[in-house]
C-alpha cells in the first residue's frame, strides 16, 4: 500500500476514505481504530495515514485532487447549494497540531464557511456521530430545504410523499435523485418499511422514465449509508445515474455544477414518459 495523503481531522480522513470506496478503490485507514477517540486532533505526528494500493495510486490521487478542488467533503452549502464548504483552520493551530498532536487546547472548528457566498453555518452532523450510522437528522439540511420549496431544483416527479429532481452535480446527464418528503430518514435503516416500499416503487417508476427518455445502454441505482460509505446529505435518496458505453461517467460527489436550464431540459425529457 502506498501512502495517499495525510488529514489533521479524523472525519475529513474517514470521509475522504468513504468517498474513494464509493469509486471502487480499496483504501486503509491505520489510525481508523483511533479516529473516535481523537476525533479532532492529529494521531500522533503525522496526522491520519490514507493508503492506497501501488495500482489505484494515480486514479485516487487524481479523484482527490478533483474532490478537493470542486467540493469539500462537508457536503453542500445550506444557503447557495454549492459543493465549496471547509473548515476554517488558524494557521497557528494547524501547525500546532502536526507538532504536538497530543494537546486538546489545539481543537479547532466550530462551524464551516462557503467558498461561493460566504454563508457560515454549523457542521451537519457532529465529529463522534460521523464515525456511526446514528447522525441526528438535519431539518437543514439541502434536501429538506428543496421539499420545502427554499431552493430550487428541476423536479422530474411530485406528490405528497415523494419527489424526484434533477443531480445539480450529475455524473452523467439525467442523473436523478428520488427521495421522501414524508421521512426524516438520515440513511436505509432509519426508513420506516412502508414508507421505504412507497419510495422504492417511484424509484422504480422513475428509472423506467429514465431510460424511456434518454435512452441510456444501462444505468446504476445508488444510495449511501453513511459518511464512510460516501454519503455526504444526511436525508436519504436514490440515486439514477443513466450510463453510456461510449460516454465517460463522472466520479461520485466530484462533478460540477450543471446549468439549471439544461437540467430543466432532460426533466422535462423524463417527465413526459412517466
Amino acid at each position: 500500500m502506498k501512502e495517499l495523503a495525510r488529514f489533521l481531522d479524523g472525519v475529513e480522513a474517514q470521509v475522504a476514505a468513504g468517498f474513494l470506496r464509493a469509486n471502487n478503490i480499496e483504501v486503509t485507514l491505520p489510525e481508523e481504530g483511533h479516529l473516535g477517540v481523537q476525533p479532532n486532533l492529529s494521531f500522533g505526528v503525522g496526522g491520519y495515514r490514507l493508503l492506497v494500493a501501488e495500482e489505484d495510486y494515480a486514479r485516487a490521487k487524481a479523484l482527490l485532487n478533483n474532490t478537493q478542488d470542486q467540493k469539500s467533503a462537508f457536503g453542500p452549502c445550506a444557503n447557495c447549494g454549492a459543493n465549496a464548504l471547509y473548515r476554517p483552520r488558524s494557521p497557528w493551530l494547524t501547525l500546532t497540531v502536526s507538532l504536538i498532536s497530543l494537546f486538546p487546547f489545539t481543537k479547532a472548528k466550530p462551524y464551516l464557511l462557503c467558498r461561493e457566498c460566504g454563508h457560515k453555518q454549523p457542521e451537519m452532523i457532529d465529529e463522534s456521530d460521523a464515525m456511526s450510522l446514528t447522525p441526528p437528522y438535519d431539518p437543514d439540511n439541502i434536501f429538506a430545504k428543496i421539499i420545502r420549496g427554499d431552493l430550487p431544483s428541476a423536479k422530474v416527479y411530485e406528490d405528497g410523499e415523494i419527489l424526484a429532481f434533477m443531480d445539480a452535480f450529475p455524473q452523467s446527464e439525467g442523473h436523478t435523485l428520488v427521495i421522501s418528503k414524508t421521512a426524516t430518514a438520515t440513511h436505509l435503516l432509519d426508513m420506516p418499511a412502508e414508507t421505504l416500499a412507497n419510495l422504492t416503487q417511484h424509484t422504480q417508476r422513475i428509472a423506467k422514465a429514465v431510460v424511456a427518455g434518454l435512452k441510456p445502454d444501462g444505468f446504476r441505482l445508488v444510495q449511501f449509508n453513511g459518511a464512510p460509505a460516501g454519503q455526504t446529505v444526511f436525508h436519504l435518496h436514490f440515486h439514477i445515474i443513466p450510463v453510456w458505453s461510449d460516454k465517460d461517467m463522472g466520479a461520485h460527489a466530484s462533478g460540477g455544477q450543471a446549468d439549471p436550464q439544461e437540467l430543466t431540459r432532460i426533466a422535462e425529457i423524463i417527465r413526459a414518459h412517466l
